[in-house]
């Protein structure tokens, strides 16, 4: 069996670390890694419930409403869907002070850091957001199918 070198980086967003594994397909990673990097941080300016000028803060506060900002209100309309599959074990309304989406927040931007790597090109990788994991469906760096991935 053959073994694919395998990369790696890591960026610092949301209050933790995103760990990008790849197998280089001669795809321009270092754009995609930056494009990553970036919607990651996108994510965290809206999201974050540590900034007091995201507008999910505002929200909190009262001082915006859901509906003013349609990217906040279909990760909120998600979340609804995700209290009602989960018959109310997720709930990002039962956290203290106001709604915090966090929970799914990190996997889906997790999600999305992984997709970016594969729209440039990337066949076989995954993304790692504080124990959020995302993959690429390619060939790991053994040569086997997909990734092996550990949860401890």
């Amino acid at each position: 069996m053959t073994t694919t070198p395998v990369r790696s980086r890591t960026v610092e967003s949301m209050g933790t670390v995103f760990s990008f594994t790849w197998t280089p397909p001669g795809a321009d990673v270092d754009a995609a890694l930056a494009a990553a990097a970036a919607r990651l941080a996108a994510v965290d300016e809206v999201f974050s419930t540590w900034k007091p000028d995201s507008p999910l803060s505002r929200i909190r506060r009262g001082e915006l409403r859901e509906e003013d900002r349609p990217d906040v209100a279909a990760v909120l309309d998600r979340c609804r869907e995700l209290r009602e599959l989960s018959a109310g074990w997720f709930d990002p309304w039962a956290a203290p002070g106001g709604v915090d989406p966090t929970g799914m927040v990190k996997g889906w931007a997790t999600a999305q850091a992984c997709s970016l790597l594969g729209a440039a090109g990337v066949t076989a990788g995954l993304v790692n957001g504080g124990g959020d994991v995302a993959t690429l469906p390619g060939a790991g760096p053994d040569g086997s199918p997909g990734w092996r991935v550990g949860v401890r």
